[in-house]
């Protein structure tokens, strides 16, 4: 009896502890999953935004360009010396109004316009690697693999943290997107010294790679396009990879992609490597 007791006790034990952890995990994938939500949503407004910057472009040169031409004109019917009194101040009235609307495009432009970076020295590891956390429950919902390699002692680069985020959360979105049965994600980072282009030819290079279904050559010519996508009304608005463009632009870098139908593509970030600051790896 005594033994039966003991048993049970070290099995209730064993119970309590497999439980607490079980409500560990839990815990620690509700906030994994809060906190991606957080990010897809700052993704999505990102591209609302961009969306609404492309309209707002489009209108401000379609709306501007023949108001640039009747205010000109105006100008030169204010000129004419015998132009009556009234006329004159009618005209200066049609004027102002051609003016208030020039300044309401302008707002417009200003509001739609992506703010820009704030630069600070960065190690681009530790993004990735809270990123790669953070994306946990999206490659187990899509039963996806991932593989890493981060090459230790990268040199620092200058960067804005949340658009950095969210170049790479979109990327590794798209790479997601390209393997609906299932597959392998693999984020490397190395750095490279002695390359053009910067001034102390050196940068630090990221690639994100994925076992899906490939970009075809024509597709490759248009991916960074505003509102070009491959993928279904409703799955897409064709402005992730343009904002991703648009951000590594703003950080001096280049935007690569390497990719093969039916076998998978590489997207290759490359980003000018700080001087004098060494990540620990």
């Amino acid at each position: 009896l005594a033994r039966v007791n003991q048993f049970n006790e070290e099995l209730t034990k064993k119970i309590e502890a497999a439980t607490s952890e079980l409500a560990k995990r839990n815990q620690e994938l509700r906030l994994l999953n809060e906190a991606l939500f957080e990010s897809q949503r700052q993704l999505n407004q990102s591209e609302k935004l961009a969306a609404l910057g492309q309209v707002a472009a489009t209108m401000a040169h379609q709306i501007g360009t023949p108001l640039n031409s009747i205010s000109g004109y105006i100008q030169l019917i204010l000129q004419e010396e015998n132009l009556s009194h009234p006329h004159r101040e009618r005209l200066k009235i049609i004027e102002s109004q051609i003016d208030r609307l020039a300044d309401s495009v302008k707002n417009l432009l200003s509001l739609t316009r992506q703010p820009k970076p704030q630069m600070r020295p960065m190690d681009i590891n530790a993004i990735l690697v809270e990123l790669t956390h953070l994306s946990e429950p999206w490659f187990q919902a899509r039963k996806v693999k991932l593989l890493s390699s981060f090459s230790p002692h990268l040199p620092f680069i200058s960067g804005d943290p949340t658009q950095l985020q969210t170049l790479f959360l979109n990327l590794i979105t798209n790479a997601l997107d390209a393997m609906p049965q299932g597959g392998e994600i693999t984020i490397h980072t190395r750095y490279l010294s002695d390359q053009p282009h910067t001034s102390n030819g050196k940068w630090v290079e990221i690639s994100i790679a994925d076992t899906g279904i490939g970009i075809t050559e024509e597709s490759k010519k248009k991916i960074f396009e505003p509102f070009y996508t491959t993928k279904q009304v409703g799955e897409g608005t064709g402005l992730g990879l343009a904002i991703c463009e648009n951000i590594i632009k703003e950080h001096s870098g280049r935007l690569e992609v390497k990719s093969r139908v039916g076998v998978g593509s590489t997207f290759f970030v490359f980003i000018p490597a700080s001087q004098g600051n060494i990540t620990d790896g």
